[in-house]
């Protein structure tokens, strides 16, 4: 191909050994064989489609040798080719564009986004990723994202990864154990909510709440948009779940209850008070 190519600039015609059939089977050939990477590149990078073309042409082996600029254009101008954009013209078997020139911007456009995503990941925020990710997973980041990541950088961020969850943390939603409660039993009515047991997880940093409710729909939206549930400015990761059975408390705390089968009333504000003085013990 790079000797087509250079005689096919020269001359505007093919070397006298060579012919049509010959470069579109030899493309179709090498088309089918760095498909799947091109697809790769232009779907999970912020390579543009011909950035990632000529990329992978430029970086890949090709019968053990690297296609030169000139080879690259015409493998893409030429217009039977798998990896050309060009529509087919009857009077020319080679479109105008794009030229060796053109060629050579695009990968150095590129080169550079590559750059970019290599110096991202090879900062302070992956120090060792190798080691530290047993399946990382590469993420392209343009350069604007980056310096407004880096401008939202405040003390006592270390690092980008410090930055980012940062940011997660501030766009949390936390709610007291008693907003999330008042929220849920309005959201279900508290006519068809007939308990709601917590108990605090082994590590002591995560609640399991129940509902028994005699209806059950989606997951109700305050259990969707709630992040985190305070007591007494203390965090907790939380799971929920709703049981439209009346089954034993099983040493679970009860925060309301209604009169039902062997249960006692249950006010809400008690409950709170139980679980607030649990969980300080």
């Amino acid at each position: 191909m790079q000797h087509t190519a250079d005689h096919w600039y020269a001359e505007e015609s093919l070397p006298a050994d060579t012919t049509w059939p010959d470069v579109e089977e030899y493309l179709d050939r090498v088309h089918d064989s760095l498909n799947d990477r091109i697809e790769s590149y232009a779907e999970e990078t912020a390579l543009t489609d011909l950035e990632a073309v000529t990329w992978v042409l430029q970086n890949t082996a090709v019968d053990h040798t690297w296609l030169t600029d000139d080879a690259i254009a015409f493998t893409l101008a030429v217009n039977a080719s798998p990896f050309g954009t060009h529509q087919p013209d009857a009077d020319s078997r080679v479109a105008s564009s794009p030229t060796p020139n053109e060629i050579r911007e695009v990968y150095e456009r590129a080169e550079r986004k590559h750059d970019e995503a290599e110096e991202f990941l090879g900062l302070e925020s992956f120090p060792e990723r190798e080691q530290s990710l047993d399946n990382p997973l590469v993420v392209w980041l343009d350069s604007a994202t980056i310096r407004r990541l880096q401008d939202a950088g405040e003390e006592p961020d270390g690092s980008l990864n410090d930055v980012v969850n940062r940011l997660l943390d501030e766009s949390e939603t936390h709610r007291s154990l008693e907003e999330f409660l008042r929220a849920y039993l309005e959201e279900r009515g508290e006519d068809n909510v007939h308990k709601v047991t917590i108990q605090t997880t082994t590590d002591s940093n995560t609640l399991s709440l129940i509902g028994h409710a005699d209806i059950q729909h989606d997951v109700p939206d305050v259990v969707r948009n709630t992040d985190a549930i305070t007591i007494d400015d203390e965090e907790y990761r939380f799971l929920f779940d709703e049981d439209p059975d009346w089954p034993s408390d099983q040493g679970r705390t009860v925060l309301y209850c209604t009169l039902g089968e062997d249960d006692d009333l249950v006010d809400l504000g008690d409950g709170l008070e139980t679980a607030r003085n649990e969980v300080e013990s």
